[in-house]
């Protein structure tokens, strides 16, 4: 019931239901929205040249792939409060674990549920597919001429929830500007030829032309390879960036952590960009200033703060400070 709902809320486009048992296809046909549903395993069918056939006389272009939600691992991950605002970048340094397997093998996503009962915590619902039971599925169709857009599941615990394992459209869409601009500019190049050839060009002129036309192709084919090898350049520098964020990130959650003694408590943490702002409660909020002070990756570390009594008449101070992340982008 569930899918049912999900494939009657989505957009219009050939979509693939794969349950466990059973296939059915969504398509469109004379203006109307089709169903056909087959009985069997997606990879059983396979093997059945009539659906193969099927597949590929009423599905053109992108088509979505939809997983039932008994095909994916789900789970509840209770995190700090306070991180409610970054549960990502913290849910990813606790995926190994969360998970059954190594994160190189699976696809994931994640979204926030709410407030635990106690509200010291988030409830945050985690879900995952083997990578390489969705890299089959996408090699599958392609071999057919089907192009995978995107590969979803829905939630098991919110039903208005969609999880998005993988999603190529983008990827595809780029592919087909680049074939549509290099066709023009393809079509340009031979209509100007033959304009020229029409108004009579001399065959020495042509040889000419040809000559410099052979010159670009091997330059073009240079250019083709120098655009590689910096695609290349900027997948590592994204990928060392990303380590390295990664890595401060971790250092800075360890030295905020030691810097609260045991007789404090944090009651807010948020991070915009480069600045940070936390607030609680301390006897000597001195303390703390003097711990962070002494991180490299923290400066202008400032504290505006009053002073309370508590109930056991101890003096203790309400505070909240303020500081920035050396270096990097001063996104607020």
């Amino acid at each position: 019931m569930k899918l049912k709902v999900f494939f009657k809320t989505s957009q219009h486009g050939n979509k693939i239901l794969i349950t466990a048992d059973s296939v059915t296809v969504i398509f469109e046909q004379d203006g109307d929205v089709r169903e056909k549903r087959f009985k069997g395993a997606f990879q059983t069918l396979l093997a059945d040249q009539t659906f193969v056939d099927f597949l590929s006389s009423n599905l053109t272009g992108l088509c979505a792939i939809h997983l039932s939600h008994e095909m994916i691992f789900e789970r509840p991950v209770e995190l700090p409060y306070v991180v409610r605002n970054d549960y990502k970048n913290v849910l990813q340094y606790e995926l190994p674990s969360l998970l059954p397997l190594h994160e190189s093998k699976i696809y994931c996503d994640s979204f926030l549920i709410g407030e635990a009962d106690h509200k010291e915590y988030v409830m945050v619902s985690l879900a995952m597919i083997k990578k390489h039971i969705a890299d089959e599925l996408i090699n599958h169709l392609e071999k057919i001429g089907l192009h995978v857009k995107n590969i979803c599941a829905p939630s098991s615990s919110v039903s208005s929830h969609i999880y998005q394992f993988v999603n190529l459209e983008a990827q595809y869409k780029a592919k087909n500007r680049t074939l549509i601009g290099g066709l023009c500019a393809t079509t340009m190049v031979l209509g100007l030829l033959c304009f020229n050839v029409w108004l009579g060009i001399m065959d020495e002129r042509i040889a000419f032309l040809n000559s410099h036309i052979t010159e670009l192709s091997v330059k073009s084919q240079s250019v083709l390879a120098l655009e590689r090898e910096i695609e290349n350049f900027e997948k590592l520098e994204h990928f060392y960036r990303a380590k390295a964020s990664r890595m401060r990130f971790e250092y800075l959650l360890e030295q905020l952590t030691g810097a609260i003694p045991e007789d404090s408590w944090l009651s807010n943490y948020r991070q915009a960009g480069r600045k940070i702002t936390m607030s609680g409660t301390s006897p000597n909020t001195g303390i703390i200033i003097e711990q962070l002070s002494q991180t490299q990756y923290l400066t202008d570390i400032s504290n505006n703060g009053t002073r309370i009594r508590s109930d056991s008449e101890r003096t203790v101070e309400q505070f909240t400070l303020s500081m920035r992340i050396v270096g990097g982008d001063d996104d607020e």
